[in-house]
């Protein structure tokens, strides 16, 4: 490191290189990652769900009409543990108030896809409170940290009975 000399605007050579090559390794290793958590592979993914998003979830599968703060929180949730926009529509459709042009719109700004193309994370167990979505207490300061965890260890219990 000690010889690259850094000209203006231009990247030398040798720190281009070594960029590429974290780049490179780090996209392997997350590809590694999500063929191991892949939702396709998880049977019955939806025992995973944290509570406030199970409660959401079956809200709107019940045909009530929830706010829109849980209605951003479930679709963020969902793309986030890898459901596709369509499958997220698919759950928004037994909404009361359901219209496919607006809420394809709405799925796929957060999905990144329209708008800003900035990809939206759900809200942290904090945020969850403060706008009264947080059913229990879990003990995880995020949503995605608990199905994680129900997976990890799902994954775990299936390892050992096998």
């Amino acid at each position: 490191m000690e010889e690259i000399k850094v000209d203006g605007l231009q990247i030398p050579d040798p720190l281009y290189s070594l960029a590429e090559k974290l780049s490179s390794e780090w996209g392997t290793y997350l590809r590694k990652i999500k063929e191991n958590w892949a939702i396709a592979e998880v049977d019955n993914w939806e025992s995973a769900l944290p509570p406030c998003v199970k409660a959401i979830m079956d809200g709107v599968k019940a045909g009530k009409n929830v706010p829109h703060s849980a209605r951003f929180m479930l679709a963020s949730f969902l793309l986030s543990i890898g459901l596709s926009v369509e499958e997220v529509l698919e759950i928004f459709r037994a909404a009361p108030d359901f219209k496919e042009q607006i809420a394809r719109y709405q799925v796929e700004h957060i999905a990144g896809l329209r708008g800003s193309r900035k990809k939206y994370s759900p809200y942290k167990c904090d945020n969850m409170k403060t706008l009264a979505l947080c059913v229990a207490e879990c003990n995880v300061k995020h949503p995605l940290q608990y199905y994680w965890k129900s997976l990890r260890h799902r994954t775990a219990t299936k390892r050992d009975k096998v």
